[in-house]
């Protein structure tokens, strides 16, 4: 049985950002990604197309992903999306906007094409050995081992550096991705 196509939304404030997310994701087997230039845009097509996830920057032209999520609720369109921000920085307006607008992850910019990739592959439940992808293994039916992040790389928490939780740790409100003090 063919499993449904998978649809994703990109709205950024750069055009040519959200031209390279619809291209990586665009090549994905069983995936559609269509970039809109404005919010309204977005939520119209979804009053007609669901969609089940939303890529968008934190803040863009048209306005910000809280407005979004507003815009969304006010259109009477149910949450059957999961919503991923991007934001260059991490602030407590942000951490609580992303909350209001119950984003389901939050991305610190600048990441890698190939983690954005692997982080929407994973919140859409698709399997990267059936997406298509060109650079699979080629005569083993397991991949090599994922290298370990470098200690350097990794705050106290064990999370890399551009991974912030949005609800902490339950230890102390920390607001900033690791503690400024990297081992040498």
């Amino acid at each position: 049985m063919a499993s449904q196509r998978k649809f994703v939304g990109i709205l950024t404030s750069s055009p040519a950002l959200g031209s390279i997310i619809t291209m990586i994701v665009g090549g994905v087997e069983g995936l559609h990604a269509q970039q809109f230039d404005t919010m309204s845009a977005l939520v119209s097509h979804m009053r007609i197309v669901p969609v089940d996830l939303i890529v968008c920057d934190y803040e863009f032209e048209s306005g910000s992903a809280l407005d979004l999520v507003g815009a969304l609720r006010k259109q009477s369109v149910r949450r059957q999306y999961e919503l991923m921000v991007l934001t260059g920085r991490i602030s407590r307006e942000i951490k609580l906007g992303c909350r209001f607008a119950k984003a389901d992850e939050v991305i610190v910019k600048p990441m890698s094409p190939v983690f954005l990739r692997e982080r929407i592959l994973s919140r859409l439940g698709i399997d990267e050995d059936m997406s298509g992808n060109p650079d699979n293994w080629h005569g083993s039916s397991t991949k090599p081992p994922r290298p370990n992040f470098p200690h350097h790389l990794e705050n106290s928490s064990g999370w890399p550096d551009n991974v912030v939780p949005l609800f902490g740790n339950g230890i102390s409100p920390n607001l900033t991705p690791h503690d400024g003090a990297h081992p040498s």
